[in-house]
């Protein structure tokens, strides 16, 4: 009787886990203007802010989303379980460390000079590998440029600080996103036609994932896909 007692008590112990799962889940992202980011007073704004925050209030989401510098943000969703993670770019690595569950966002990744800098000049892909180039610490344009051979990469824990950077000349190329670079150079009276995009860098997916911790139950995943559907369609984008 003892043991059925116990038996009964472990399971509705997980069936009530399992029920208040995607409620519970905790969010986490980095600071990317104009996609994540805190404005003036302090409150949380951007593209992907307002889209994860409708998938929180659809599933009831307690958890407010947290942001964190991104080899943090990646670190965190790998050891601790309960834990979304976007927007991420799917790799075979990451495959193994996290469980992916749908496209939130799609960016394609160049390499941008300033119009200024006439003594960076590059004709091919191969040609960038003479310059020092701004990345941020373990996201998807380090890890591959790196894996690519380029050994000039100027690293830093966030795309702000490479921003500063690439403005001030200490350093050459900034790897990035059109949609970012254009919000960052606004907030300084620059625009888009005061940069030279180059190159697109080769070997990234341009769709970015809402991402889990590997221990996460497909069926909470599955309830997060679902929802996100319905409020937006990858493939219009």
């Amino acid at each position: 009787m003892k043991k059925v007692i116990i038996l009964l008590l472990i399971f509705f112990t997980n069936s009530k886990i399992l029920a208040l799962n995607v409620e519970d889940i905790e969010i986490v992202t980095e600071v990317l203007p104009p996609l994540s980011y805190l404005d003036e007073n302090g409150n949380m704004k951007g593209i992907l802010i307002e889209r994860v925050n409708k998938l929180r209030e659809k599933l009831k989401i307690k958890n407010k989303i947290e942001l964190l510098p991104w080899a943090r943000a990646l670190q965190n969703t790998s050891k601790k379980d309960g834990t979304m993670l976007f927007a991420l770019a799917k790799t075979k690595e990451r495959e193994n460390i996290f469980k992916f569950c749908c496209v939130v966002f799609k960016a394609r990744q160049y390499l941008f000079k300033l119009k200024s800098r006439k003594d960076i000049k590059i004709k091919d892909y191969s040609d960038a590998k003479k310059y020092s180039i701004g990345v941020v610490r373990d996201d998807i344009k380090h890890k591959i440029l790196e894996e690519s051979g380029f050994t000039n990469l100027d690293i830093a824990n966030s795309q702000e600080l490479n921003f500063k950077k690439f403005i001030g000349n200490r350093t050459d190329l900034f790897a990035a996103n059109e949609l970012s670079l254009s919000y960052q150079l606004k907030q300084i009276n620059m625009s888009i036609n005061d940069v030279e995009k180059l190159v697109e860098i080769k070997g990234i997916d341009p769709n970015r994932y809402i991402a889990f911790n590997k221990n996460t139950d497909d069926k909470v995943i599955i309830k997060v896909k679902n929802a996100l559907e319905k409020i937006y369609d990858s493939e219009k984008e």
